[in-house]
């Protein structure tokens, strides 16, 4: 109950589906959500250029009007190419779906493994820069700038946790704020699922925004090419008005980001791009095996062609391992399965054996007690041989294993008490033909 009122008080109240559209953002909202990415990194992107510029002699600082120019003129291109998108895909046209409809399943998944390596470095790289900055401020926080982000990633996550349009209203202020602020700075001075990934990566490279920008730009611009490069497919194939156009701007966009692309993932190979270069084909696989396994799981459970086996049989079976209120009310739940239920009890020793018999004429309830002996004091043993035995039946044929199983009133006095029926179910879980039915009985407070 604890847990459930802490959840409320973070993540809020539960909202009924009919007041979603309640929950939408408005323009400035949303311009303020979903442009941030974009946004964030100018916090960090013309540090690295000046870096790189220094590191090249103070002569190469010339060099960074033309290099803003270029990138400028990058973004210009981006951004023209991603609004073909939108008017070809009005109802979302991500990388992935647009890979999808025009260049295939494997292109589309790379795409996809792109996007979700880049949604999380996208916050680890924000928040790294972000604290960096924080820290150039007040020197005397460096030594916690780790801290400072996991703290930071925690209060975002918190923060889209409440939902879209909570989190839209308290990152839109400081946004504008930021916009506003880049006016004022002109060429003088110049989003739980993910949180957890991106604190891991955070604490691995130490808060270092350098160390993390390589692995985010190599998977930013891969998403970029598939992208235009899926819409120059798409104008070539569909064609309409304008077409040629279209396909132009589209080629160029990909040409660039594709360029882009390949210089960062062969001059930043050493500097972390290799992680990414080598995630992007593993997902990719994870994602092929997934799929083929939801395909077979289809197949299997299809109705298609499907003859229904013969009538099944059923051996009921009470596991008993000592004889109390909540074994009573499982043998009790037994007899409404089946009339001829057993109970099953496997000796360890002799002398509790005799005194589980000396008691079961009164509480067994009826059901007869069926002694299975483990010379090497083994539960699981003797149980397994007894269900082989049972089992060659028939493929219908099916055995019940009831677990009577006493609950603690606490959480914690759960790890007091003997895990058998845990170890139990666990066992057979993947046993064909075996059914595991848990009797709980819970004690009071």
């Amino acid at each position: 109950m604890r847990l459930h009122q802490l959840k409320r008080l973070f993540v809020g109240t539960p909202l009924p589906t009919a007041q979603s559209r309640h929950e939408r953002l408005s323009k400035p909202t949303a311009l303020a959500v979903f442009a941030s990415d974009a946004l964030s990194s100018t916090a960090y992107a013309t540090e690295e250029i000046l870096l790189v510029l220094i590191l090249a002699g103070t002569a190469a600082l010339s060099y960074s009007l033309p290099i803003g120019i270029a990138i400028a003129a990058l973004i210009a291109i981006v951004v023209s190419s991603y609004r073909q998108t939108i008017l070809a895909y009005p109802q979302g046209g991500g990388a992935y779906i647009v890979s999808k409809d025009n260049l295939g399943t494997y292109p589309a998944l790379v795409a996809g493994a792109a996007l979700l390596i880049d949604y999380v470095l996208t916050v680890a790289v924000s928040v790294a820069a972000g604290i960096a900055a924080v820290t150039s401020a007040v020197p005397w926080l460096f030594r916690y700038r780790v801290v400072l982000c996991v703290a930071a990633v925690a209060v975002v996550a918190i923060a889209n946790l409440r939902g879209i349009r909570e989190s839209g209203k308290l990152f839109a202020a400081p946004t504008y704020l930021f916009v506003v602020s880049l006016f004022g700075l002109i060429f003088s001075n110049g989003i739980v699922i993910l949180g957890g990934l991106a604190v891991v990566l955070l604490l691995i490279f130490k808060g270092d925004t350098h160390a993390l920008i390589p692995l985010y730009a190599v998977g930013v611009f891969v998403s970029f090419t598939l992208s235009q490069g899926s819409m120059v497919r798409r104008w070539m194939r569909v064609r309409g008005p304008g077409w040629w156009w279209r396909l132009a701007l589209n080629g160029v966009g990909a040409l660039v980001t594709g360029v882009v692309m390949v210089t960062i993932a062969v001059t930043k190979f050493s500097h972390g791009a290799w992680i990414v270069v080598l995630l992007i084909p593993t997902l990719v696989a994870i994602f092929v095996i997934v799929h083929r396994h939801y395909g077979d799981v289809s197949r299997q459970l299809s109705l298609d062609d499907y003859s229904p086996p013969p009538p099944m049989t059923n051996t009921v079976l009470v596991l008993v391992g000592d004889l109390h209120r909540g074994v009573v009310h499982a043998l009790q739940y037994a007899q409404t399965l089946s009339p001829s239920a057993k109970a099953l009890y496997v000796e360890t020793d002799p002398e509790r054996t005799r005194r589980l018999e000396e008691r079961w004429g009164k509480w067994g309830q009826g059901l007869p007690l069926i002694v299975l002996t483990s010379p090497y004091r083994s539960l699981l043993g003797p149980l397994l041989e007894y269900i082989d035995q049972l089992q060659r039946h028939g493929d219908n044929h099916v055995v019940t294993i009831v677990l009577p199983e006493f609950i603690p009133a606490r959480w914690w006095q759960q790890i007091l008490h003997n895990q058998t029926a845990l170890l139990i179910k666990g066992t057979f879980l993947f046993r064909k033909n075996v059914i595991v039915t848990d009797v709980p009985y819970h004690l009071r407070h």
